[in-house]
């Protein structure tokens, strides 16, 4: 095994391992939208270390995040309700998952691997 080799997946296992305990700070603050927007940031973050389309994917997983705490926070319309508080906000949460959900869906379960 060469050194680029080797560092690539030191590189991986260390992403790995901060992803789960960002994921767990996620888990245990439901209700605290500070976890998942420190996570928007590490992915905006960690894309740097990777080239395109992953770099692109990552960034518009935090994008993603972003846009779904701040329609948390417009409160009552914004959840559940058949009007957006702010349909700019809502047609970009579509567009986004539109164009990465199936990626995230295929890539989530392998990142959530650890103990609760």
């Amino acid at each position: 095994m060469s050194w680029d080799t080797d560092a690539t997946g030191a590189l991986q296992e260390g992403r790995e391992l901060e992803e789960q305990a960002l994921y767990q700070a996620i888990l245990s603050e439901p209700h605290d939208d500070a976890p998942r927007l420190i996570y928007a940031d590490w992915l905006d973050e960690f894309a740097d270390r990777f080239g395109e389309p992953l770099a692109r994917i990552e960034r518009g997983r935090a994008e993603f995040i972003r846009v779904q705490c701040a329609l948390a926070r417009l409160g009552p319309g914004g959840w559940g309700t058949d009007r957006p508080a702010n349909p700019e906000l809502e047609r970009r949460q579509k567009r986004l998952l539109l164009q990465y959900g199936a990626k995230w869906r295929r890539w989530f379960p392998r990142a959530c691997v650890f103990s609760v």
